[in-house]
């Protein structure tokens, strides 16, 4: 079925994929599941629309964690709705994802993360939303979803610990979409890496991507929140703000060795540097600047994983000119240092 996503998109269209069609019925997550047939579920895309795998656990009744590592060859949206409110988490490691939220008092609302950024969201009762994840280009990302029932539970009446706009959701004071944007830290990109490459089956595999999981958890809800940027707003950015964005964005992508300025870069999109700035944190959550370093690094790891270059030269393709300045921003940002992609 085809549809318009046009508040976002512009006039394109987008397959759209019932979730339910792709890993079951997953709208009560607190309800006991049959572990044998329901706990774990592996597709892969047709081939026809792309290549790669979705696969999805219950490590325990009330969370569910889906891995992804695909490439699409069309614009494709999939379809979620969940009875229960849940919390999410998303934490991308390579591609754009966008989540689309149906609103009935206006447009539709959305928001947008990209490799080395991770979501933190709240959906309320019977909300509608979809995940886009970027097409022709490699996705690969982590989303941990619960109720919020399950999230109260582990706090045990602590929830002061928890983020304020959150918590004032989770405590029943307020009822909106709720959501934050951030960097990956080192730290969790360790936990990532260990969750894709899980070395256990059966019962340890839940065991040991529940411990994660909650890892992650802890990491996301340690992260500070910035007011102004946690709830999803109507006049966040008018729609030509995001296309700016967005052409800015590849605009980066595909000069990663000798990027433009800041104000060239605005002035290509038709924009000034303030605006473009502001644009970018409020939608990847970071400046433009360390947007570049991101996707500087994340490329730079791409080329190190395909084994096809030695460190200096994935340093010097995405523009470092000193490999100990190189060494030195992927250790911050990874954890590890290059040459242990190349083993």
């Amino acid at each position: 079925m085809k549809t318009s996503l046009g508040a976002v998109r512009g006039n394109r269209e987008a397959t759209i994929i019932n979730a339910e069609e792709l890993f079951g019925n997953f709208s009560h997550l607190s309800e006991p599941q049959d572990m044998k047939d329901r706990s774990e579920t592996y597709w892969e895309w047709p081939e026809d629309i792309g290549n790669g795998f979705i696969s999805t656990i219950i490590p325990r009744p009330g969370i569910i964690i889906e891995i992804g590592n695909f490439q699409l060859r069309e614009n494709i949206a999939i379809s979620f709705s969940r009875t229960n409110p849940s919390v999410f988490l998303g934490f991308n490691i390579s591609g754009t994802m966008k989540r689309l939220f149906d609103s009935n008092a206006g447009p539709t609302k959305h928001l947008s993360y990209t490799r080395g950024q991770s979501v933190l969201g709240y959906l309320p009762k019977n909300q509608h939303s979809f995940i886009k994840p970027s097409a022709k280009t490699r996705t690969c990302y982590i989303h941990i979803d619960m109720e919020s029932s399950f999230l109260k539970s582990l706090f045990r009446e602590q929830n002061d610990q928890m983020p304020s706009g959150l918590r004032n959701i989770i405590e029943d004071t307020e009822e909106q979409l709720f959501h934050q944007i951030s960097t990956t830290p080192t730290a969790v990109n360790m936990a990532i890496q260990q969750i894709i490459n899980c070395p256990y089956r059966s019962s340890l595999k839940r065991l040991f991507l529940e411990g994660k999981a909650l890892e992650l958890i802890s990491y996301s809800l340690a992260q500070p929140v910035q007011s102004e940027d946690t709830f999803l707003r109507d006049n966040e950015l008018r729609l030509d703000d995001i296309e700016r964005v967005m052409e800015a964005r590849d605009i980066l992508l595909q000069n990663l060795e000798v990027p433009p300025s800041l104000f060239d870069l605005a002035r290509q999109v038709g924009t000034n540097k303030t605006t473009l700035n502001k644009g970018f944190r409020q939608t990847f959550g970071t400046s433009v600047f360390d947007y570049l370093k991101i996707c500087r690094l994340e490329r730079a790891r791409e080329l190190l994983d395909s084994k096809k270059v030695n460190v200096c030269e994935a340093a010097f393709h995405v523009g470092y000119t000193h490999q100990s300045s190189f060494t030195r921003a992927f250790k911050n940002h990874f954890g590890t240092i290059p040459k242990d992609h190349l083993h």
